[in-house]
């Protein structure tokens, strides 16, 4: 597992999506923690390889075709309130007449491109208050839907939305 967190801080993708891809092969039945964060892991690297141009738009919706309905686990992110902030990596905590949400963007390093759009909906209602301004959490859910931009370009490359959603 430690090699996966540095190909993941190199920000090494190929690396990612090999390793993820042959633990979730090696574990199919699995149901713990461990399973949600190598689904994101699968996922995002797949991404962010599409990103890099090292996978087509095509090869990516073929990689990403069985995720819906599964369950999720983000790495650390830090939070925040304020909607004018439009930080990569930083999730923004929100609530509506709709419900509550924290949605993070992900972009690559020279923030030309999206890598990733992650909107987690919340079983339960909070209150977007002090308490989600400068916290590190982790966001959690069941993938309901996947985006792939249908104009196959830079621009943004996924969006993923999540219901049963929940915070650590």
């Amino acid at each position: 597992m430690i090699p996966m967190f540095q190909h993941w801080s190199k920000k090494n993708w190929d690396s990612v999506y090999i390793v993820s891809k042959e633990i979730l092969r090696k574990c199919p039945n699995d149901t713990t923690a461990f399973k949600s964060n190598m689904n994101y892991a699968f996922v995002y690297s797949a991404a962010a390889k599409t990103a890099e141009h090292k996978m087509t738009y095509p090869e990516l919706r073929e990689a990403l075709k069985s995720f819906l309905g599964k369950p999720f686990l983000t790495p650390v992110h830090a939070t925040t309130t304020d909607k004018k902030l439009n930080q990569s990596g930083v999730t923004l905590i929100t609530r509506d007449k709709s419900g509550s949400r924290a949605t993070t963007i992900s972009r690559t390093d020279d923030q030309k491109t999206i890598i990733c759009i992650e909107e987690f909906n919340f079983k339960k209602k909070i209150k977007p208050t002090q308490d989600f301004k400068n916290r590190f959490i982790r966001c959690g859910g069941k993938l309901y839907s996947i985006e792939i931009n249908s104009k196959m370009d830079d621009v943004w490359i996924i969006h993923l939305v999540f219901y049963d959603a929940y915070y650590l």
